[in-house]
């Protein structure tokens, strides 16, 4: 049976959102929430990391895979950190596979601003596991060029989208 990890966004999983995320989509299948302080500062970030390492050594270890990590915002930051830490030594892509939404490192149109500590932060690597990275329209932080088309004279729309379009994909379907 297929096991899904949640990471969410700042704040942490207020309410259970990400089991409505993507339709149901983590719901459907056995679901753990990572917890990881999901709080502003590179240290969440870092935190998020050694706590979903563990998560999928844990799964993995019980026989609990295929795994699918689904992440959102902060969340999907802490994956592209991951990625960068792990992706050359972590379980084979076979087992793991990776579901992005409201990227902020995303690869295009991801906001690409500076880390917590205001230090550059690069986008999502490239690896050898499948990484499935989803964005709406107007969503300010991860796609800020708001493809298909471009923002033009809209960055208020881009702006304002940071805080409604952004924390909310319940109902983006993904295959």
């Amino acid at each position: 049976m297929t096991t899904v990890l949640t990471l969410p966004g700042l704040g942490g999983d207020v309410g259970g959102y990400m089991s409505e995320w993507l339709r149901g989509f983590a719901g459907q299948h056995n679901h753990i929430a990572v917890d990881y302080p999901a709080a502003a500062g590179t240290a969440s970030i870092a935190a998020g990391v050694h706590q979903l390492q563990e998560a999928i050594t844990q799964t993995l270890s019980v026989g609990g895979g295929p795994v699918v990590v689904l992440a959102h915002s902060q969340g999907a930051e802490v994956v592209s950190a991951w990625l960068e830490e792990f992706a050359d030594t972590g379980p084979p892509p076979g087992s793991l596979r990776f579901i992005l939404t409201g990227n902020p490192r995303r690869r295009l149109g991801g906001a690409g601003m500076g880390g917590w500590d205001w230090r550059p932060v690069g986008r999502t690597p490239e690896t050898r596991y499948a990484v499935t990275d989803i964005a709406r329209r107007w969503d300010g932080w991860a796609n800020k060029d708001n493809y298909p088309g471009r923002a033009g004279g809209n960055w208020f729309k881009l702006w304002w989208g940071r805080f409604t379009v952004h924390s909310d994909y319940r109902d983006v379907t993904v295959a």
